[in-house]
């Protein structure tokens, strides 16, 4: 039996490590993985369900990628790895005219995977046709040598000793591929830094896709799993940050937890996918901050996403803090947001004053002048 190259790395990752876009966080405590500091967060993220197909998505198909909180994983799709993956796809109502994939390039340095980006990546994207079996059947389009454009997400898979990013790729295709139902491999054909693809599973789909074994010229293992990608007609989708609410607390006592929450969307074109992340450089220097509740990738059928922000008032007594949040988006830096932030932590009050407005609370026609004048202390 052939041996898998299966770079299925299924695992949690645990909530004290670092989560990308808006889930942040300012704690001093960092972690350090491949020459990389990681703010260390506590935070946990809602799972945001998507339809594998939105009825006015403007995408003819979708499978989103696992985030770092679900089940998560890759699969070396990777003609130099001697592995390339397939899977299914339909329903597809036009031609296909551009391809959208999620995955990660990493390369073995001898103990562990290290993150090796997605520069001069080059790939091959084959359709098969279907003829309802578990493997593909003969070939309907094939592309080779493209170089596809790709957005770093801010998204990351982190295990053991290594962490490596998730990268957005996509490209066009000429021609379109006329192709309703069938199969799409996507694999890296060359890399100058022997760097290797790994192709990011996905939740969505039919839980079935093939490995292709370039040594052995066949296909060699079929998996209860699906990739991350998206077939589209073509037509541009352009997405579009939006933000509501403010974060604003009174008489907060020094030292004390308090959580606020605003929203944040994508109103773009239907169809459009948005990479949303938080400005780390933004997050208030005062205070000891988590968020929660964000999303790495929104799609315009999602409607109105809910950030919670948790904050430790500083010691300060009798002092008003304010500051900026901002949130981007990941692919167009001048598409952005701001949430304004304001903290007031009470006046301390003298024993005296406490005790005559003790004495006030008890004779309350008493002295009114009097009584304002210690309220305003």
């Amino acid at each position: 039996m052939y041996k898998k190259l299966v770079g299925i790395l299924v695992m949690m990752l645990l909530i004290t490590t670092a989560i990308p876009a808006i889930g942040i966080t300012n704690e001093k405590e960092t972690k350090t993985i491949n020459g990389l500091n990681l703010n260390k967060s506590n935070l946990e993220i809602e799972k945001i369900d998507k339809p594998l197909i939105g009825d006015n998505r403007g995408a003819l198909y979708m499978q989103l990628p696992a985030y770092p909180y679900e089940i998560w994983g890759w699969f070396w799709s990777d003609i130099d790895a001697g592995w390339g993956i397939f899977d299914e796809f339909w329903d597809v109502s036009s031609p296909i005219c551009d391809v959208h994939w999620w995955g990660l390039g990493a390369i073995w340095n001898g103990t562990h995977w290290v993150n090796c980006g997605a520069e001069d990546l080059k790939f091959d994207i084959t359709f098969n046709y279907t003829d309802g079996s578990v493997i593909p059947s003969d070939n309907a389009c094939k592309y080779t040598d493209l170089s596809p454009s790709f957005t770093p997400t801010g998204m990351y898979y982190i295990g053991d000793g290594y962490l490596v990013e998730v990268y957005y790729f996509e490209v066009k295709l000429e021609p379109c591929c006329d192709l309703s139902e069938g199969w799409i491999s996507i694999v890296e054909s060359s890399s100058p830094s022997d760097c290797q693809f790994g192709w990011v599973v996905s939740p969505d789909g039919n839980k079935r896709s093939t490995q292709w074994n370039y040594t052995f010229g066949e296909y060699s293992g079929f998996t209860n799993y699906d990739v991350a990608f998206v077939l589209t007609d073509g037509e541009p989708a352009i997405p579009d940050l939006e933000c509501e609410g403010e974060l604003r607390w009174e008489n907060v006592p020094p030292g004390t937890n308090v959580t606020g929450s605003f929203k944040i969307r994508n109103n773009g074109d239907p169809g459009s996918i948005l990479h949303c992340k938080g400005d780390l450089s933004s997050i208030p220097d005062w205070g000891k901050w988590t968020f929660s509740g964000s999303a790495a990738i929104l799609t315009v059928e999602d409607g109105w996403i809910t950030v919670n922000a948790t904050v430790t008032a500083p010691d300060n007594k009798t002092e008003e803090f304010t500051g900026t949040l901002i949130v981007l988006n990941a692919q167009d830096p001048t598409d952005y947001c701001e949430i304004d932030v304001y903290l007031k932590t009470p006046r301390t009050r003298t024993v005296q004053n406490t005790m005559l407005l003790g004495l006030f609370n008890r004779l309350p026609n008493a002295f009114p002048i009097l009584r304002q004048l210690i309220e305003l202390i």
